[in-house]
C-alpha cells in the first residue's frame, strides 16, 4: 500500500531543524538544501503515525556537503552529518529509515614496527586480492581503493598522546564491509519483512516500524561488528602483530533514532582520526564532549535550537568529521531548491549565470583540506593529540 501525503508548512520546519557546522562552500550549501526534503518527508510519515516529529533533526559537521551516492543523495540526505528522529522511547516504537544508508564504513590506525616500502605492501595487498578470504564465513572483498578508501603508512611527527611517541609508524586503512551491504540496501527484502513505502509530497520514503525497525537495528549492529573485525583482520594480514590505536566506524547507526553519515561520535574510542587528503597529515583526535553553549551562539542558529527544542540533543552530539568532505569548484551566491517530475532540482547563481542539476555524482570535485580542521578547532569539536605525516599512499581495487 502506498500513502500520499503532504503539509504546506513541512518544508520550511524541516528546514528550520538543520543546524550547521560546516565551512560554507557550495557542497555544503547544497548538502543543507537537500537534507531538508529528507526531512521533510521523515516528518510527514512520523506525525501521519500520531508521533510527533519534533525530533527530527540535522547537525552538519565541519565536513558536511554532497555525498555521490547518488541513491542516498536523491532520497533527500547529504554527508558529514549526524541525523536525528524520535528514539523508540520517544514513539513507543521504533523507527528506522534505510534510505540512510548505513554501511559501517570506517577507519582503523595500528602502530606497526619495521614497515614494509610501498613495493612491497603493494605485493602483500595484491597477494590478498588473489585469495579466497573469509571472515565469519564471509567471503572477504578487498575493496581498500574502492571509492574514498586507501592504506596510508604515516609517521607520527608530534604527539602528545601518553601512547602515541614522535617518530612511531602508524598505518591508515580505510574500507567498509561491502560484503554485508545487502542486509542495509536490499529495499525489497525489508519491504517483504514489513517495511513500507510511503509517499509524501517530497517524494518516497521507505520506512520501518516497530519490530521490523528493531530487526534493521539488530542487522546493522551485526554488520557493524563485522566491519571493525575486517578492518583489523586486513591490518594484521598486511602488517601482521600490529598496536591498535583505534578502530572506529563513521557511517552507521549511532543508536536507537540516529544515524552518523560521515562524522564520528565519541563513546566509541579514545581517539579518533580526521583524514583530509593523501598530501596532508593524518590528525588523531580526541572528541570534546561537545558542544558548549559558548560555542554555538555565534552560530546564528542557537535561539532557533532552544525555540525548537533542539538544543539539548545538539550539545549532546559530541561529534566530528572523519575527513574533508567533497568540495565543488564553484562559489555560488545563493542556491535555492525545488521539486520538478519528482526529483529535487538545485539552481546554484554565481552573478548571472546559473548552474541547474539533480545528480552531484558528475560534478567536477576535490577534497577539502586544513578548512576543515580550523572550523573542528573554531568550534571546539576535538582536540589534536598526534599528528601523522604520510609517507605514501595506496588504492588498491
Amino acid at each position: 500500500m502506498v500513502q500520499v501525503t503532504g503539509r504546506s508548512d513541512l518544508l520550511s520546519r524541516a528546514s528550520d531543524s538543520v543546524y550547521s557546522l560546516a565551512v560554507g562552500d557550495a557542497s555544503a550549501m547544497l548538502a543543507e538544501k537537500n537534507v531538508a526534503f529528507g526531512l521533510a518527508k521523515m516528518k510527514t510519515v512520523l506525525e501521519d503515525r500520531g508521533v510527533d516529529s519534533g525530533r527530527v533533526s540535522c547537525l552538519f559537521s565541519p565536513d558536511g556537503g554532497i555525498t555521490r551516492n547518488q541513491k542516498r543523495w536523491a532520497s533527500g540526505f547529504g554527508y558529514g552529518c549526524l541525523i536525528r528522529w524520535p528514539t523508540k522511547e520517544d514513539a513507543g516504537r521504533s523507527f528506522a529509515f534505510p534510505e540512510l544508508r548505513p554501511n559501517a564504513c570506517g577507519v582503523i590506525v595500528v602502530r606497526i614496527e619495521g614497515p614494509p616500502s610501498a613495493h612491497q605492501l603493494w605485493q602483500r595487498i595484491q597477494s590478498m586480492g588473489h585469495k579466497r578470504l573469509t571472515i565469519d564465513g564471509s567471503d572477504l572483498v578487498l575493496n581498500i581503493g574502492v571509492s574514498n578508501h586507501f592504506v596510508e603508512v604515516s609517521e607520527v611527527t608530534s604527539s602528545i598522546h601518553p601512547d602515541i611517541r614522535s617518530g612511531e609508524v602508524v598505518a591508515v586503512i580505510h574500507t567498509s564491509p561491502s560484503e554485508l551491504k545487502s542486509e542495509m540496501y536490499d529495499y525489497d527484502a525489508w519491504i517483504e519483512r514489513g517495511g513500507q513505502w510511503c509517499q509524501t509530497e517530497y517524494g518516497p520514503l521507505l520506512v520501518l516500524e516497530g519490530p521490523v525497525a528493531e530487526d534493521y537495528n539488530d542487522r546493522y549492529r551485526l554488520v557493524d561488528e563485522f566491519a571493525q573485525k575486517k578492518r583489523s583482520y586486513i591490518a594484521k594480514t598486511l602488517f601482521g602483530e600490529c598496536d591498535e590505536i583505534c578502530n572506529v566506524t563513521h557511517q552507521g547507526l549511532s543508536g536507537d533514532g540516529s544515524a552518523s553519515l560521515g562524522v564520528y561520535r565519541s563513546g566509541e574510542s579514545s581517539v579518533f582520526p580526521l583524514t583530509l587528503r593523501p598530501d596532508l597529515p593524518t590528525y588523531l583526535m580526541n572528541i570534546r564532549q561537545n558542544l558548549s553553549p559558548q560555542a554555538i551562539k555565534g552560530s546564528g542558529w542557537h535561539q532557533r535550537a532552544v525555540d525548537l527544542g533542539h538544543l539539548d540533543d545538539i550539545l549532546t552530539s559530541n561529534i566530528m568529521p572523519h575527513g574533508g568532505g567533497y568540495s565543488l569548484n564553484m562559489t555560488p551566491d545563493s542556491i535555492s531548491a525545488t521539486q520538478m517530475d519528482g526529483k529535487t532540482v538545485f539552481e546554484l547563481r554565481e552573478g548571472q549565470r546559473a548552474t541547474i542539476l539533480s545528480d552531484t555524482r558528475d560534478l567536477p570535485y576535490g577534497y577539502r583540506g586544513e578548512e576543515v580542521l580550523e572550523a573542528v578547532q573554531r568550534h571546539s569539536l576535538a582536540d589534536i593529540v598526534s599528528v601523522a605525516t604520510p609517507l605514501y599512499t595506496l588504492k588498491y581495487a
